[in-house]
């Protein structure tokens, strides 16, 4: 597939009408980073700046997050940091988690996955402490796709939650159940398609 063909495909899978991928990435990545460099005040930005600009992020593959982030069982990671109290999660993140125990099949139904992680058989961990980013109250499980990013400089790696296309999204915190419709298509569609288009990195 050629480049524009990619591009409508990445696209679709965040679900974004196409347009030219490497020119809207170059734009706001201009406007970017001359608003901040016009600001900077402190040696200490300049010198987080300067780390920033030295990054070359490469696309390099598509994996599941159990195998890409050792992610055990019964393990779901979550944007922002530790929660206080996992038992009791503010109402969209709970929305996001039940969704996950019913998708990785740990639970039958949202009672079940209510209950469970009210009696704390449910870990939560930050995304960033596996060197992952998740999208609002998206929540990251075993089965999850997850983009691998190598820096062409370093050779460190991240990993983004791949997106599901367009309909209901669990990064908003419904508890649609079609969401669920919507990350399978993702494992069952997007995840070997990705696979099949990265014969390079983007």
């Amino acid at each position: 597939m050629d480049a524009t063909g990619r591009d409508a495909l990445m696209l679709h899978s965040v679900g974004l009408p196409w347009c030219d991928v490497s020119t809207l990435a170059a734009c706001a990545w201009a406007r970017w980073g001359t608003a901040i460099m016009s600001t900077e005040s402190s040696s200490a930005n300049a010198k987080a700046l300067a780390r920033i600009y030295r990054v070359e992020p490469r696309w390099i593959a598509v994996r599941q997050a159990a195998e890409a982030l050792a992610l055990p069982p019964r393990t779901l990671l979550h944007a922002g940091p530790a929660f206080p109290d996992p038992r009791r999660l503010p109402p969209p993140m709970l929305n996001s988690a039940v969704l996950s125990c019913i998708y990785e099949g740990w639970a039958r139904d949202a009672a079940d996955a209510t209950r469970l992680i009210a009696a704390g058989e449910v870990k939560f961990e930050p995304s960033y402490s596996r060197r992952a980013s998740t999208p609002l109250v998206a929540m990251i499980s075993p089965k999850t796709t997850v983009a691998e990013i190598r820096d062409g400089q370093s050779d460190a790696r991240w990993f983004g939650f791949l997106g599901t296309g367009a309909g209901p999204q669990q990064r908003f915190g419904s508890r649609d159940t079609a969401i669920l419709d919507r990350l399978a298509f993702r494992e069952r569609e997007l995840l070997p398609g990705f696979a099949a288009l990265l014969d390079e990195p983007i």
